[in-house]
């Protein structure tokens, strides 16, 4: 199936499901919650994490993989870092519709970095980044 195809379906459902996902939690409705959060970590995160340890690290050459997907990740930590407090920013000026948006927008920047990135899954580019090793590789 790819890398990037489930990835995209991740990202376009995140961005999809930002504001309903905030409704069904404000109904105060049992199943209803239980919906929200089955179809926000169990589809949505497990798609976007499930992809994460197999493409990110295929999208460097091999000498650098392991720094390139480890910065990249550690990036993403540091923003991360500050999500808790500019939500309850956003939920003490605009209630739950702040926090929502944050969501779809976090959704809108990996849908878009998904479109814009190339996919690494399949025979076409296994083979591309074989050569492309090859080709960085430096013989002592």
């Amino acid at each position: 199936m790819g890398r990037r195809r489930i990835y995209l379906f991740g990202t376009t459902v995140m961005v999809i499901f930002a504001f309903p996902l905030f409704l069904l939690v404000n109904t105060g409705i049992a199943i209803a919650i239980i919906i929200a959060v089955i179809i926000a970590y169990a589809i949505v995160q497990n798609s976007l994490a499930g992809a994460q340890g197999a493409w990110f690290p295929e999208l460097f050459n091999a000498n650098t993989r392991s720094s390139g997907a480890s910065i990249a990740y550690q990036f993403s930590a540091v923003v991360s870092g500050f999500t808790p407090f500019i939500v309850t920013l956003l939920y003490a000026a605009f209630g739950w519709v702040g926090a929502a948006t944050l969501f779809l927008v976090y959704g809108a920047i990996g849908l878009i970095a998904t479109l814009i990135t190339k996919e690494t899954f399949g025979p076409t580019e296994r083979a591309a980044a074989n050569q492309n090793d090859e080709s960085m590789r430096v013989d002592a």
